[in-house]
């Protein structure tokens, strides 16, 4: 009966409807976009389950507690169902029931419709059923029985619903904490840092995830319980059971609190003389004082809230401590005030913030109802204004404490690693990321006072947090930069440029929404009545001032959105596909069209760094290479760079599509086989104020970087731009991608494409006389007029047709190596920043010393580098920590310049990284590209080979194994996440197979043929590939090689490099 009673209170519980959809709804937006083919269910049903345990049942669980289990004391009822019949210990078992049942069957739901969903896809067996099964029994019933009996507990030991959030918080935060440094395939960028935790967590796992993971490497889709597991979910749940013991034991809080305090407790107050007696001091203060006053203790003077941010003050120190001179695995930095604040700024202290301020405006806003001083204080002279600014005032308050907890725990942190503390970093850092928590803490105020009912306000302050910091409208096909509610696009400080890359993206956006939470805030004063739970006034008879404030507020968002799109129009992931489905559609025929190709481009290119504007003029030279003549052109653009001027000679524009960005150019006549013809483009590259800058468009004062792809004009049909999903393609209406794997090129020769064809290229750079600029060729004239300085570039012999512009305040020094009968100028660019440090010293001999010893293994063992002149550039982070251009490689200066070897490192990470790059001009722009079906494996997996090589030419034999121990460790940290079947090597696509699996498959072969053999295959390939008419492939590689072996190691070789199989490996 007591069973029954308690399902009826639930169904009519608002909150359990939310959470009984809101769980599912997340499971459903989980399963989302799972329709490749070699998908491993099994284990991607796992993972599923695993997320919505970890992620989503602790918030499920806290939401529920308050309104379930404290319902008697929420609401005053303790001693009216005290007096029931029922025993204390009858009532509590039932209610424990009943609510371990409820979050059974919402988990259930969850779990169901996800295996419904996956039940479409065509791999879909019994064994997934099994696995449901499996997963149901270990993984989410004893979870939901751990948290159903540590809410049952807490609910019996607080007055209030404060403590169970924080603990539930807490408990949230710390396992993700934990999740996230044992290598949690679930979350994205999580490693084993602590080995040694790693392993505790093996045996220990309160959730016995980390075993399950363990399980789930090499080519296993699916786990079994060992007895590991099996004794872990006992342990787990026998505390369980006991949590659950304590808890229907539990003497009253209210039993506790009602006790009489003892006898030699008890003092007689003597009255105070009335000299003494002094008036309070909330008659004495101003009403916005007193309010002000009231609301700082209500946030900040309470035992919970202060353990919760000493909890929060240790996160910091031990977060920033652990990893504060962390740059990449095997590498340190000098640690200064900017990597201290970057490891917490960005992500803890904005979660943390928001989390806190949502908490606090809910205090804030229904403190009154909860003492029963709603109606007393709405009597008070104390106006709304006074009421809702003194609020808002308090969470600045509160704020500034956290920052400054957050600054203190960060300096001590600083202290205690030797490193120097700049005052100035702190408080523009700690300032313009704590702004944007403030204003999401005025937002949630405002919902407060707006809303009548404290149960939808605060579900509107937990949706703001969900659309804020979890990426579920983005799997449902919903994205928009106003979506990140209160937040600006602000990046991490950087070393060389500080926030240059995105301040200027910060102001408008603090702007905006300081001017809706301000709007908010005046909204809030004409809809609440002093804070006593109704409105003042209905929208009907609403003052102006607050139907001006929803004006404002529409019209800055809606105006702020139009400026998105002028700017750069904003497109969503569907209507992206549908674009590049339509340019197919209608344009797919020219591939079957023979067209010109680019064989020399000429580009004057302005930077203008104040500005943050660039202009360049093109002029591309196209020829016939083909044995027919050609009597129309298609030229077109990337969506975003369309040129202002664009005019082809000898022919007349006969077709437009803007939408598109396609011109068909009718010929005057027709161009014969090796004729030539000249396109003129011109454009203006302006930094948007709106939008950070992109991955290969940077224009900042300090910094600018062109790639000429996608600012060059593309002729003929772009096959690169079509959309390589099967499922997709289906949906959209397009026919199946002729795209066949590179291990079936053995079957039929691929076809090379006449746009890879290489070109010669020829640049005027200009820029002001305080900038450097730097462009592929060598430098055949300079000069300097009205204030700026021109540079001339050319390359002697075509190169791959990616032209690249850049112009820096960095210097630059110029050594000249040596390598084989060659001389080649190496410019290295930003690597002289302050040099009184000694790293950048060291860091300069070493870059010099990899590009040597690449350059000669190059030259003695395969062909020579073919130019005269090698650049490398130490940048800002703006993403790839290494990236080859033709003669050109940008590298991130703070793992290339400031980082050094860490004590216990095997291997020096800045030389490996300069080899790597520097064998791109070998593999990637020599051989590697012309055949769009080939994959990676001739580019950065033969690069990982020359790695190999060279550290162990450098270093020796223990440095090479050191490498090779840690992409072991990389591969099987990525096989625990992988969802999808592995492919053979020279098919693989994923980063972890192209990089990882390659070092690894590379250093097998060596034990097993040694480097003569592939020496001698990479020498024919390099000797054979004719880009534009005839490029090598993987296969080949394959293939030459086993020709160049004995056939005992055949059936290895293949298996290396051709099967899917990789235990060998591991």
């Amino acid at each position: 009966m007591l069973l029954a009673n308690e399902w009826r209170l639930y169904v009519r519980q608002p909150l359990v409807w939310l959470c009984a959809l809101g769980l599912p709804g997340l499971s459903v937006l989980l399963v989302q976009g799972l329709t490749v083919a070699d998908l491993q269910l099994a284990k991607r049903l796992t993972m599923l389950n695993i997320t919505v345990v970890m992620l989503a049942l602790p918030v499920v669980v806290a939401a529920l507690t308050p309104p379930l289990l404290q319902r008697d004391r929420l609401y005053n009822m303790q001693e009216l169902v005290g007096a029931a019949s029922t025993s204390q210990f009858t009532r509590r078992l039932n209610r424990f029931v009943a609510f371990l049942s409820l979050a059974a069957v919402i988990c259930l739901c969850g779990s169901v419709l996800q295996l419904l969903m996956l039940s479409q896809h065509p791999l879909f067996d019994a064994g997934i059923i099994h696995t449901a099964l499996k997963n149901g029994f270990f993984i989410v019933a004893p979870a939901c029985f751990l948290y159903c009996a540590a809410a049952l507990l807490i609910a019996q030991r607080v007055n209030s619903a404060l403590p169970v959030y924080a603990f539930f918080a807490l408990v949230w935060i710390g396992y993700v904490m934990l999740a996230s440094v044992t290598g949690s395939p679930v979350l994205a960028g999580s490693s084993i840092i602590h080995p040694s935790l790693y392993e505790a967590m093996l045996v220990a796992d309160p959730l016995g995830f980390t075993a399950i993971f363990a399980q789930l490497t090499g080519d296993q889709t699916d786990w079994s319980a060992n007895p590991s597991i099996s004794l872990n979910r006992l342990a787990w749940l026998a505390l369980s059971v006991v949590l659950v013991w304590l808890a229907l034991t539990a003497r009253s809080v209210l039993h506790e609190n009602s006790k009489r305090a003892s006898w030699w407790r008890l003092r007689k107050a003597a009255p105070l003389p009335d000299s003494q007696i002094k008036m309070p001091a909330a008659i004495t203060y101003h009403p916005f004082a007193a309010l002000l006053v009231s609301a700082i203790k209500v946030l900040l003077v309470n035992r919970v809230m202060l353990l919760v941010i000493a909890l929060y003050a240790g996160a910091i120190f031990s977060e920033v401590l652990a990893a504060i001179d962390y740059a990449e695995p095997h590498s340190v930095v000098r640690p200064l005030s900017i990597d201290a604040l970057n490891r917490v700024v960005w992500d803890m202290l904005p979660f943390a913030g928001c989390v806190l301020m949502a908490l606090w405006s809910w205090q804030l806003g229904w403190q009154n109802q909860r003492n029963g001083a709603a109606e007393m204080i709405a009597a008070t002279p104390a106006t709304n204004v006074q009421l809702v600014t003194a609020q808002a005032g308090a969470l600045f308050f509160a704020g500034l404490v956290l920052l400054g907890i957050t600054a203190i725990a960060v300096a001590v942190a600083q202290l205690l690693a030797g490193s120097q503390i700049e005052v100035g970093t702190y408080a523009r850092m700690l300032t313009m990321t704590g702004l944007p928590v403030l204003l999401f803490g005025w937002l949630c105020l405002a919902l407060h006072h707006v809303m009548r009912s404290a149960l939808m306000a605060g579900g509107l302050c937990l949706l703001l947090l969900i659309v804020k910091f979890t990426p579920l409208l983005s799997l449902a096909g919903i994205s928009h930069p106003l979506l990140d509610i209160a937040g600006t696009p602000l990046q991490p400080a950087d070393y060389l440029i500080g926030f240059s890359r995105s301040e200027h993206t910060f102001w408008p956006y603090l702007l905006l929404w300081s001017a809706v939470a301000v709007c908010a805030l005046v909204l809030a004063i004409n809809k609440t009545h002093r804070g006593a739970g109704f409105t003042l006034r209905t929208w009907r008879t609403m003052s102006r001032s607050g139907w001006f404030a929803i004006g404002v507020a529409v019209v800055m968002l809606v105006g702020f959105h139009l400026a998105l799109q002028q700017e750069r129009p904003y497109m969503t992931p569907d209507a992206r596909y549908a674009l590049r489905a339509d340019y197919e559609k209608q344009y797919s025929h020219w591939e079957a069209r023979v067209q010109p190709v680019v064989t020399h481009i000429d580009a004057l290119v302005d930077f203008f760094p104040e500005k943050r504007q660039a202009s360049l003029k093109l002029t591309l030279h196209l020829k016939n290479l083909s044995g027919e003549a050609i009597n129309e052109v298609l030229v077109g653009s990337y969506p975003g760079f369309k040129p202002e001027v664009l005019t082809l000679s000898g022919g007349q524009l006969t077709s437009h599509n803007e939408r598109l960005q396609q011109f068909v150019y009718q010929l005057d006549s027709p161009l014969l086989p090796g004729q030539i013809l000249t396109l003129q483009a011109a454009m203006v590259v302006t930094g948007a104020r709106r939008w950070l800058p992109s991955g290969h468009q940077i224009l900042l004062p300090e910094f600018s970087y062109l790639r000429g792809i996608p600012l060059l004009p593309n002729i003929g049909f772009n096959r690169q731009y079509t959309l390589r999903d099967e499922v997709l393609r289906e949906e959209l209406g397009l026919a199946a991608l002729d795209m066949p794997l590179p291990s079936t090129f053995v079957d039929k020769a691929p076809v090379t494409t006449l746009q890879s064809t290489p070109a010669t290229l020829r640049s005027v750079v200009s820029s002001p006389v305080s900038h450097t600029v730097h462009a592929q060729g060598q430098v055949v004239n300079q000069w300097l007029a009205a204030g700026r300085r021109y540079m001339e570039f050319a390359t002697a012999e075509p190169v791959r047709n990616i032209p690249v512009w850049l112009a820096t305040m960095q210097t630059s020094t110029t050594h000249s190596v040596t390598a084989g009968e060659d001389s080649v100028d190496i410019s290295l660019t930003g690597l002289t920043r302050d040099l009184t440090s000694g790293s950048e010293i060291s860091a300069q001999q070493v870059h010099i010393q990899a590009v040597t010893d690449t350059l000669e293994w190059f030259s003695a063992q395969l062909t020579p580098y073919p130019y005269k002149q090698l650049s490398l550039l130490f940048t800002p982070e703006f993403g790839p920590s290494g990236y080859a251009l033709p003669q050109v490689i940008l590298m991130s200066h703070r793992l290339a310049v400031r980082a050094r070897p860490a004590t216990d490192a095997g291997f020096d990470q800045r030389y490996r990284r300069t080899a790597h790059e520097v064998a791109h001009q070998w593999f990637g722009h020599q051989i590697g590209y012309g055949v769009e079906a080939d994959g990676s494996f001739l580019i950065e997996s033969l690069a990982k080979y020359a790695e190999l090589v060279l550290i162990e030419q450098r270093y020796g034999k223990e440095a090479m194994q050191s490498l090779v121990d840690y992409e072991l460790q990389r591969y099987q940290h990525a096989l625990r996440g992988r969802l999808t079947a592995t492919r053979a090597i020279i098919d693989a696509t994923s980063s972890p197979d192209v990089y990882a699996r390659a070092t690894l498959v590379f250093a097998r072969l060596r034990e097993l043929v040694g480097d003569e053999p592939i020496i001698s295959v990479l020498k024919q390939l390099l000797g054979q590939n004719a880009p534009g008419r005839e490029s090598v492939t993987s296969m080949d590689f394959v293939t030459r090689l086993l020709a160049s072996t004995d056939e005992q190691y055949h059936d290895e070789i293949k298996q290396l490099l051709l099967e899917r199989e990789v235990k060998g490996l591991l």
